[in-house]
């Protein structure tokens, strides 16, 4: 990919997007490693270091190739499957929120699992199949963060840095995106410490996981994802 700037127009997939949220050899980001966190910004912000512009990058955690997410984390971490579907989760919504190209793999919104089968090209039905099941709120949550990213312009920047930063605050990484008419702040969690977060004059319109109320106006959250918190501008 060193050579896609000089390569206008068009769009791949990013392998540093994928490598530093869900590992190589070991865990990354998105499953709760202590990744560097210069390249964790990049991605977030569409890969400048890689690319002429954000639209240049599709970001993903799986495609065909390679482990599912869902099965990296079986393989690498000994996790339950609940804390499973949690990091799972927050890798999809990090897809979802970063500035670039998002891009979903079939079934991936229910943790799709090819039972550790790294690449099943070969592999026959019982392996591929998507297995179709109840409904959860897995999808219901993806469907919201889908919405949200299409109701606010600021996720569809064409130049870095035209309206956004990121840095990191007390364990999380704080993701802000603004215009002239609201600011969307993202605190993305990979652990299961407790933060606070303060609300005062603002409302949170998404959270990857549950949280509990820790006085007036101030949540505390626990588990790892993203919390996105919208405050308008003031008339």
């Amino acid at each position: 990919m060193s050579n896609q700037k000089l390569i206008k127009g068009y769009a791949q997939f990013n392998d540093q997007f994928r490598n530093v949220l869900k590992g190589t050899d070991n865990g990354g980001y998105a499953m709760g490693a202590d990744n560097d966190f210069q390249i964790v910004k990049w991605s977030i912000l569409g890969s400048p270091n890689l690319f002429d512009s954000p639209v240049q990058s599709i970001n993903y955690v799986e495609c065909h190739d390679n482990h599912t997410f869902y099965d990296k984390l079986t393989i690498s971490t000994n996790y339950s499957d609940s804390v499973k579907m949690e990091y799972s989760d927050f890798a999809l919504h990090l897809v979802i929120i970063s500035q670039g190209i998002p891009f979903i793999h079939a079934g991936q919104e229910f943790y799709r699992s090819k039972n550790g089968v790294e690449n099943s090209y070969k592999s026959n039905d019982s392996i591929n199949a998507i297995k179709w099941g109840p409904r959860l709120t897995s999808v219901d949550k993806l469907k919201k963060l889908i919405k949200i990213r299409k109701e606010h312009p600021v996720y569809h920047q064409k130049h870095y840095l035209e309206n956004g930063e990121v840095k990191e605050v007390n364990s999380l990484i704080e993701y802000v995106l603004k215009n002239g008419e609201y600011t969307l702040t993202h605190y993305l969690k990979n652990d299961h410490k407790t933060n606070i977060l303060d609300l005062e004059g603002k409302r949170l319109i998404f959270a990857s996981h549950d949280f509990l109320l820790a006085g007036v106006d101030k949540i505390k959250i626990n588990k790892p994802g993203v919390y996105i918190v919208k405050e308008n501008k003031k008339s």
